[in-house]
C-alpha cells in the first residue's frame, strides 16, 4: 500500500466526552466544547465518528461499572465497532490508574488519541508517562474531594444546609444572630407533617400516610416520597455526625417506632376493603420469607360463597425456592394470639433476661460481625469464580443469613428490656375491647405490638413457636 492510499483511509473512531457536575462548575468543561474540538481533530486527521458516548456529571474516579457511556463504548470496542477512542485530555478518560488498566484489557486492540496532549505508547517512556499522568490525577481528584467532605463536614457541624433543595417539612432560612443559613420546619406543611406522622403510628402503614396528606391537607405526594421523609433523621433533628443539625419534629424514641413499621415493607392487599390481621408479621418456617395474604373462597351447605383469608410464601409460589406450600388461616392464627398472647410476652422476657445473662457473661450465640465477614467472602468467592455452581452459593448465602438474622434478633433481644408498654395493653379486659373492633382497627393492635410471628405449620402441627414483640 502506498504512502498515498494510506493517507486517504478514514478511520472509525469513538468520540469520548465527560464532565463531572464539579468541573463544569470550576472550570468550564462543556461538553459542547469538548464535542467541538473532537470533531475539529477527526475532521483534520482523516477520521470518521462512528459514535459518541457522553459521561455528563460523571467523575472519572468512578468505577467503569458506574459510567453507563463508558461501558457501552467498551462492550462496542469488543465488537470491532470502531479502531480507535478520542477524547480532549486523559483525564477527561479516567483519573484512576486501576481503573484505566482494567479498560485497557477490555478493549485491547483498540487504540485510543487524547486530542490535545501527546503520548507515545509504544516506548517504556511513554507508558510510565500516562501512569503518572493519572496518578496526579487521581491525586487531585482525590484532594478535591477531601476539600469538598471538609467544607461539608464544617456546613454539617454548624448547622448548614448542603444543596438549597429541601423536602417539604424544612426550609431554608438566615440565622439572625450568625448571618449563617439554617434549615427549620416549613410553616406551610408543618400540622400536615406532624399530623402525617401521628397518623402513621396510629395506623402502622406508611401507605395510608398517602390518602391521609391528600384527603386532609390537600397534599398530593407519592409513596416514595412520604417513605423518604418517614425516614429521614432530620425529623428529629440530626444528619451526619450532627444531632441537633435541624429543628426537629419528633424525639429519637418515636422515629425508631417509624422504622420498625418502614422495615415491613408491606403490599397490603385491599381488594375487596380487606385487610389482613397479620401483614408482614408472619415468617415462614422454611426460608424465613415474610407470607404474604390471599383470600380463598368456599362454598357453605346453604350454597353461599365466603371468602376465608390465609398466608402463604411467595418466595415459593412466584420463585420455586422455598418447600412450604401450606396456608396459615388467619383465623386459626388469630385465635392462637388470643388464647396465648400473655404467655408468649412471659416468654419473650425469660428470653431477653437469658440472652441478657449470656450477653454478661461473654458467651453470645452468633456474631453479627463475624457473619458479615463469612458473607463477603463468600461472595468474593462467588465473584472470582472459586465457587462454581449456582446452587451451593443460594444454599450457603441462605444459610448464613439466617444466622445473621438469629444473630440480629438476639441483638435487639439484649437491647429490649422494657415490655412495661405491652404489659399495660394487655391489662384487665384487652379481649373484650379487641372482640369490638373491625379488621382495620384490629390490624392496626396487632401492628403496634408484635414486630413478627415465627409458626411451626406442618400436618401433624400447627403452633406458633415465638412472638418477637416491640
Amino acid at each position: 500500500m502506498t504512502v498515498f492510499e494510506k493517507q486517504n483511509i478514514i478511520e472509525s473512531v469513538a468520540a469520548y466526552v465527560r464532565v463531572s457536575t464539579q468541573e463544569q462548575k470550576l472550570h468550564g468543561l462543556s461538553l459542547d466544547a469538548q464535542k467541538m474540538k473532537l470533531e475539529e481533530y477527526a475532521k483534520e486527521n482523516n477520521m470518521k465518528i462512528v459514535g459518541w458516548y457522553v459521561d455528563e456529571g460523571v467523575s472519572g474516579r468512578k468505577k467503569i461499572a458506574r459510567r453507563p457511556e463508558l461501558q457501552r463504548m467498551i462492550q462496542d470496542a469488543e465488537k470491532g465497532k470502531f479502531d480507535r477512542i478520542i477524547f480532549i485530555k486523559l483525564d477527561r478518560f479516567f483519573r484512576s490508574v486501576a481503573e484505566y488498566h482494567e479498560c485497557m484489557k477490555r478493549i485491547e486492540p483498540v487504540l485510543w488519541t487524547a486530542t490535545e496532549e501527546q503520548y507515545n505508547l509504544t516506548t517504556a517512556n511513554g507508558r510510565l508517562l500516562v501512569n503518572m499522568k493519572l496518578t496526579i490525577a487521581e491525586l487531585e481528584a482525590d484532594q478535591t474531594g477531601e476539600r469538598i467532605d471538609l467544607t461539608n463536614d464544617y456546613k454539617v457541624s454548624t448547622g448548614q444546609p448542603l444543596t438549597g433543595k429541601m423536602q417539604i417539612p424544612w426550609i431554608i432560612c438566615t440565622d439572625k444572630e450568625t448571618g449563617r443559613k439554617k434549615i427549620v420546619r416549613n410553616p406551610e406543611t408543618e400540622q400536615a407533617i406532624t399530623g402525617a406522622i401521628d397518623y402513621c403510628l396510629k395506623h402502622q402503614s406508611k401507605r395510608k400516610v398517602v390518602s391521609y396528606l391528600k384527603a386532609k391537607h390537600n397534599i398530593d405526594i407519592a409513596y416514595n416520597s412520604v417513605a423518604r421523609i418517614l425516614a429521614n433523621p432530620m425529623l428529629y433533628g440530626a444528619y451526619r455526625d450532627n444531632p441537633a443539625y435541624c429543628e426537629p419534629y419528633i424525639d429519637k424514641d418515636t422515629f425508631d417506632r417509624l422504622q420498625e413499621i418502614g422495615k415491613r415493607n408491606i403490599k397490603n392487599n385491599t381488594a375487596g376493603n380487606r385487610s389482613y390481621l397479620f401483614s408482614g408479621m408472619i415468617k415462614c418456617p422454611e426460608c424465613n420469607f415474610t407470607l404474604a395474604g390471599c383470600t380463598q373462597h368456599r362454598k357453605t351447605t346453604a350454597g353461599n360463597v365466603l371468602p376465608y383469608k390465609k398466608y402463604r410464601c411467595d418466595n415459593q409460589r412466584k420463585n420455586s425456592r422455598c418447600t412450604f406450600v401450606k396456608y396459615i388461616s388467619e383465623n386459626v392464627l388469630e385465635r392462637m394470639l388470643l388464647a396465648d398472647l400473655e404467655k408468649h410476652l412471659e416468654n419473650a422476657k425469660i428470653s431477653a433476661a437469658n440472652v441478657l445473662d449470656a450477653e454478661d457473661n461473654g458467651m453470645k450465640q452468633f456474631d453479627i460481625d463475624e457473619i458479615n465477614e463469612q458473607i463477603e467472602r463468600l461472595n468474593y468467592s462467588w465473584r472470582t469464580g472459586k465457587i462454581k455452581k449456582v446452587e451451593q452459593y443460594e444454599k450457603d448465602f441462605a444459610e448464613l443469613t439466617e444466622k445473621l438474622e438469629a444473630a440480629e434478633r438476639e441483638h435487639n433481644t439484649v437491647e429490649v428490656k422494657d415490655f412495661s408498654k405491652i404489659e399495660k395493653i394487655l391489662e384487665g379486659g384487652w379481649r373484650e375491647v379487641y372482640n369490638s373492633l373491625d379488621d382495620e382497627h384490629k390490624r392496626s393492635f396487632w401492628r403496634s405490638v408484635i414486630q413478627s410471628i415465627e409458626i411451626n405449620w406442618n400436618d401433624t402441627k400447627k403452633e406458633i413457636t415465638r412472638v418477637n414483640f416491640f
